[in-house]
This record gives C-alpha cells, structure tokens and sequence, in this order.
C-alpha cells in the first residue's frame, strides 16, 4: 500500500495543475463588448462619412427602422440613399452577424473541451464489475496556443472582410442611385422624342393625303416614329432594372422610395470656394517654369498682390447717388415709326 501512494499522489497532483491551467486559460477567452465592430466602423468611417451600426436588441432596431423610415418620407438624394442602404440592406447585417460567429469561434479556440464521465457495468457467470472514467483532453492544452492564433487570424479577416463589404455595398448603392436617375432622365427624353416624331408622322400622312409629300417622305417619318418608340420602350425597361437594382440594395421595395428628378450639377472645389455649374467645365492651369510632361497638380494660382477683390468694410457714411428726378404727373414719350427700310 505504501508503494502506491506516491503514484496516487502524483496523478492527483497532475490532475489538479491540468484542471487549474484549464480554467486559467478558459478564462483569457471572453467575448468583447462589441463584438468586434468598433474595428468595423473605424476602418470604413476614413472612406465614407455616413452612419454604421449593428442592432441587435429589439429596441436598437426599432429605432434603425424609425430613422429608415424617415429618410423615405422624403426624396432620396446620393447620400441619404446610401444610408438607408447602410442601416437596412440584409446581405449587411448577415456579414455583422458572421462577425459574431467569428469571435465566437475564437472565444472557443480559447477553452478546453468539458470533460467526460463515463460508467461501466460488465457481468459475466454472476461476476460483475463497475468501471468508472472521467477523461480529460489533455493533448488540446498542447494545440490550445496556435489554435487561438489561427482563429484570432481569422478573426481579423473577418473583420476587414466586413469593412470591405460596408464600403462595397455603399458604392454599388452610389452608381444605381444614379443609374436610376440618369434612366428616369433617358425616359422622360425619350418621351418627348417619341411625341415629337408621331406629330411629325401624323403631318406627313396629311400632307401625303394633301398632294404635298411623296410616299417616300412619308415612309421616313413614319420610320423616324417606329425608331423612337422602339427607343421609348427600350428606355423604360432600362428605368425598371435600374430601379430593382437600387431596391434590392435598399433593402425595400421601388414604391417605397422617391429620388431625385435629376442629376445633380457639374461641381468643384476652386481657390475661393465651392464652384457649381450645369454641364461640363474644365479647369486649365497655367503656370511658368513647369517642365515639360510634368502632369503634377501645381496648386492653386498665386494671384499678384493688390489684383484679388475683395469686401471692404468701414465707417465710410453711404455714397449718395443722384438720378433723373421724374414728375409725379409721368413722362410723356413720343414714339414714332420707320418708313421704309431706313437704309438697309
């Protein structure tokens, strides 16, 4: 018995450091508070400026809806078209999702297996015997190190994947915004490109009917008319694809939304300030001593001293100005007309 007891003191010695180092290690992996997407939003908050969030609670959803909501009371510009999109598209909130089931894989790469009990009962020729065995997975505590660094790896993928998915989904809702708009133009041209040609194929059969246009002059017009209601067409289904592809990353239905009537105006940043301006503009800058294929950007233009306007403000009393006094009765003109060609 005494030979024994050394072993048996050692196995629970053993069995006692391997329980202790299993809760110590189990308790280093805790979830974070939020989940990993403050990550998320400082990465994508340096690309685009608008809102980020993740409900999960019912009252944090509620709200997003009411904000949601209220962006669609009213017409969509650019912006507020992605925004919506930001805070209810449902391929989004799956990827924020996924980010949890990421960190919950790291979380569980940090904790050991629960431990396993088991229970024997053998009988044989009226002999029986009991077996008991509590298990412990010990060679985990071996791979435990680099499986949370594997999973810690993959933890960030996810969330640069997720960033990356937050700012794809902002510039594809961006070019259907204007898709859309550009498409709801291209109609309503086409419109009046169709009703300006059936006018000009319903003047053409009166003058045929007339004596005034030959079969061939009628046949063009009526031909210029099929080509634009042909076009007519072809632009509205554009409209409707266009708006299903803006739908579907609002995550709402087309007769939900309003958008701009038109693109918004040529603009840009000049030396004094915002330019804005219809069409197209082209800003050239001239300057001495650049060299020759030197396509760098030279700044703005440094205008000589004293040639810039500028508001002057003082204590100068109000320059009085003087006009043409007229009665109060009225003034009497006389006007009279050319004879001839006045000699032209």
């Amino acid at each position: 018995m005494s030979t024994n007891t050394p072993h048996t003191a050692f196995k629970s010695r053993t069995l006692i450091v391997l329980i202790s180092a299993s809760f110590a290690l189990a308790g280093c992996a805790t979830f974070s508070k939020d989940g990993g997407f403050g990550a998320v939003q400082d990465t994508v908050q340096k690309h685009i400026k608008q809102e980020v969030v993740w409900p999960k609670t019912e009252g944090e959803k509620n709200q997003v809806t009411e904000r949601v909501n209220e962006l669609l009371s009213k017409r969509l510009n650019v912006e507020q078209a992605v925004q919506v999109a930001l805070l209810n598209n449902k391929g989004l909130q799956a990827d924020f999702y996924n980010l949890g089931i990421s960190e919950s894989d790291l979380v569980q790469a940090g904790r050991l297996p629960n431990p396993k009990f088991s229970m024997g009962y053998l009988r044989n020729n009226g002999e029986y015997s009991i077996d008991q065995a509590l298990t412990f997975n010990i060679f985990s505590l071996i791979t435990m190190p680099k499986m949370q660094e594997i999973e810690r790896q993959r933890f960030v993928q996810t969330q640069k994947k997720t960033a990356f998915e937050v700012i794809k989904i902002a510039n594809h809702t961006r070019i259907a915004y204007f898709n859309a708009v550009a498409a709801t133009e291209q109609v309503r041209y086409s419109e009046q490109v169709k009703e300006s040609a059936e006018a000009s194929a319903e003047l053409a059969r009166r003058m045929v009917k007339a004596g005034n246009f030959n079969k061939l002059q009628q046949a063009r017009e009526q031909s210029f008319y099929a080509d634009a209601a042909l076009d007519y067409a072809s632009a509205s289904n554009k409209q409707v694809s266009a708006y299903e592809a803006l739908s579907r990353l609002l995550g709402v239905s087309v007769d939900q939304f309003n958008l701009e009537e038109r693109l918004p105006m040529m603009a840009g940043i000049g030396q004094f300030g915002a330019i804005d301006m219809g069409g197209m503009f082209t800003t050239l800058k001239v300057r001495e001593g650049l060299m020759r294929n030197d396509y760098k950007d030279p700044g703005p233009y440094k205008n000589p001293k004293g040639t810039v306007a500028h508001e002057v403000i003082n204590d100068l009393p109000p320059v009085e100005r003087t006009g043409m006094s007229v009665p109060l009765g009225g003034m009497e003109l006389n006007v009279r007309k050319p004879k001839g060609h006045m000699g032209h």
